[in-house]
């Protein structure tokens, strides 16, 4: 099987020392490169600074020669139901070499006990979303697998001025799309006997005019969403 860990070796051409004994495994340096703090913001310094030793936010190990290898970052860590911590950027970096993949990325949802892989897809018109995902998860461990998706519409994501995509902005969006259809969703199976299926003619067959409305959001959550 395929584990595509992207462990990244650190070379030092600025003296510095890596502190062993931070048992969460961030990574913190210290030396004379490593910044004072921020300007006259000493709450903010106070969270990345301790006694001169520089919080990175990178997670990683040390071996025994003293090599540092980069796992990911520590605020994008995904914790999963069933106790592993997986790093976003194993799963992205597959997701990426999909055929019909523009671009695309994973963030941990919140799940009973932790939180699941969700990815969000920015595909090619052609692409088939449930291929790109049963392909992608062909080459992840089992913890690692995406269980959820969301397939982005707009023609492109939003960016950082460094032309990054703008995860936050996506991730908030796609957080309040998802609430809103679940409450409309819950509000239609509480007017019908059972559960609302996809093929339901609810407007039709029921005469509810006032649901017209809600139609085309309905169908959009139906096709472009899988839970």
């Amino acid at each position: 099987m395929d584990t595509p860990f992207r462990n990244q070796n650190i070379e030092y051409p600025i003296p510095r020392k890596i502190n062993r004994e931070n048992l969460d495994g961030e990574i913190i340096v210290r030396g004379k490169n490593i910044m004072a703090g921020y300007y006259q913001d000493p709450e903010e310094t106070s969270k990345v600074l301790d006694d001169g030793w520089l919080r990175t936010g990178d997670i990683g190990t040390i071996d025994s020669e003293g090599q540092v290898f980069i796992k990911g970052r520590k605020k994008e860590m995904i914790f999963t139901s069933d106790g592993h911590n997986v790093f976003p950027e194993d799963m992205d970096e597959v997701l990426n070499r999909m055929e019909g993949v523009r671009e695309g990325f994973v963030f941990g949802r919140p799940a009973d006990g932790g939180e699941t892989v969700h990815a969000v897809l920015l595909l090619h018109e052609w692409a088939d979303p449930d291929k790109v995902i049963r392909m992608t998860n062909k080459h992840l461990l089992p913890y690692q697998r995406i269980r959820g998706y969301s397939v982005w519409e707009d023609a492109d994501f939003p960016r950082t001025p460094t032309l990054k995509v703008h995860k936050a902005e996506v991730v908030e969006r796609i957080t309040e799309i998802k609430e809103s259809d679940s409450t409309k969703k819950n509000i239609l199976q509480g007017l019908v006997a059972g559960p609302v299926q996809p093929d339901a003619r609810l407007v039709e067959d029921l005469g509810l005019d006032s649901l017209r409305e809600w139609s085309p959001r309905i169908e959009k959550f139906t096709n472009s969403e899988r839970v």
